[in-house]
Protein backbone atom coordinates (compact mmCIF):
# COMPACT_ATOMS: atom_id res chain seq x y z
CA UNK A 1 0.00 0.00 0.00
CA UNK A 2 2.50 2.01 0.63
CA UNK A 3 4.44 1.59 -2.19
CA UNK A 4 0.52 2.43 -4.46
CA UNK A 5 0.79 5.79 -2.13
CA UNK A 6 4.79 6.58 -3.33
CA UNK A 7 3.69 6.39 -6.95
CA UNK A 8 0.69 8.39 -6.73
CA UNK A 9 2.19 11.16 -4.89
CA UNK A 10 5.17 10.82 -7.66
CA UNK A 11 2.25 10.65 -10.35
CA UNK A 12 1.17 13.93 -8.91
CA UNK A 13 4.18 15.64 -8.76
CA UNK A 14 4.79 14.89 -12.44
CA UNK A 15 2.12 16.47 -13.54
CA UNK A 16 1.97 19.69 -11.44
CA UNK A 17 5.33 19.48 -13.43
CA UNK A 18 3.81 19.80 -16.61
CA UNK A 19 1.36 22.28 -15.69
CA UNK A 20 3.75 24.54 -14.64
CA UNK A 21 6.16 24.22 -17.98
CA UNK A 22 3.23 25.31 -20.26
CA UNK A 23 2.61 28.29 -17.76
CA UNK A 24 6.65 29.44 -17.70
CA UNK A 25 6.44 29.08 -21.37
CA UNK A 26 3.63 31.46 -21.84
CA UNK A 27 5.24 33.73 -19.37
CA UNK A 28 8.15 33.61 -21.02
CA UNK A 29 6.07 34.09 -24.27
CA UNK A 30 4.39 37.32 -23.07
CA UNK A 31 8.22 38.90 -21.67
CA UNK A 32 9.43 38.47 -25.63
CA UNK A 33 6.19 39.66 -26.95
CA UNK A 34 6.27 42.64 -24.24
CA UNK A 35 10.50 43.42 -25.34
CA UNK A 36 9.29 43.26 -28.84
CA UNK A 37 6.57 46.02 -28.07
CA UNK A 38 8.84 48.13 -26.10
CA UNK A 39 11.03 47.67 -29.00
CA UNK A 40 8.91 48.49 -31.74
CA UNK A 41 7.95 51.55 -29.95
CA UNK A 42 11.52 52.97 -29.51
CA UNK A 43 11.88 52.65 -33.33
CA UNK A 44 9.17 54.08 -34.26
CA UNK A 45 10.09 57.11 -32.14
CA UNK A 46 13.59 57.03 -33.08
CA UNK A 47 12.23 56.98 -36.88
CA UNK A 48 10.14 59.93 -35.96
CA UNK A 49 12.81 61.89 -34.10
CA UNK A 50 14.73 61.39 -37.02
CA UNK A 51 12.36 62.43 -39.69
CA UNK A 52 11.93 65.66 -37.78
CA UNK A 53 15.46 65.71 -37.70
CA UNK A 54 15.44 65.83 -41.31
CA UNK A 55 12.68 68.59 -42.21
CA UNK A 56 14.48 70.85 -39.61
CA UNK A 57 17.60 70.35 -41.39
CA UNK A 58 16.20 70.76 -44.62
CA UNK A 59 14.45 73.85 -43.40
CA UNK A 60 17.71 75.40 -42.42
CA UNK A 61 19.58 74.26 -45.54
CA UNK A 62 16.22 76.15 -47.86
CA UNK A 63 16.64 79.01 -45.62
CA UNK A 64 20.17 79.96 -45.89
CA UNK A 65 19.63 79.13 -50.05
CA UNK A 66 17.08 81.46 -49.82
CA UNK A 67 19.85 83.95 -47.57
CA UNK A 68 22.45 83.26 -50.00
CA UNK A 69 20.24 84.25 -52.99
CA UNK A 70 18.81 87.27 -51.58
CA UNK A 71 22.56 88.66 -50.18
CA UNK A 72 23.90 87.83 -54.26
CA UNK A 73 20.97 89.80 -55.29
CA UNK A 74 21.73 92.56 -53.21
CA UNK A 75 25.43 92.46 -54.07
CA UNK A 76 24.80 92.22 -58.02
CA UNK A 77 22.52 95.12 -57.38
CA UNK A 78 25.37 96.97 -55.69
CA UNK A 79 27.83 95.98 -58.31
CA UNK A 80 25.46 97.13 -61.08
CA UNK A 81 25.08 100.31 -59.32
CA UNK A 82 28.86 100.82 -58.93
CA UNK A 83 29.04 100.13 -62.80
CA UNK A 84 26.77 102.44 -64.04
CA UNK A 85 28.21 105.26 -61.52
CA UNK A 86 31.36 104.43 -62.77
CA UNK A 87 29.90 104.90 -66.95
CA UNK A 88 28.33 108.12 -65.96
CA UNK A 89 31.29 109.52 -64.87
CA UNK A 90 33.43 108.68 -67.44
CA UNK A 91 30.82 109.99 -69.46
CA UNK A 92 30.76 112.74 -67.24
CA UNK A 93 34.80 113.04 -68.14
CA UNK A 94 34.55 112.46 -71.86
CA UNK A 95 32.03 115.33 -72.22
CA UNK A 96 34.05 117.46 -70.37
CA UNK A 97 37.01 117.07 -72.49
CA UNK A 98 35.39 117.42 -75.36
CA UNK A 99 33.86 120.76 -74.15
CA UNK A 100 37.68 122.30 -73.31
Amino acid sequence: MLLVASFALAGCGNNANKEAEPAETKVEEKATDAKESVDKKAEDKKDAIDEKAEDAKDAVDEKAEDTKDAVDGKADDAKDAAKDAAEKELEKDVNAGENK
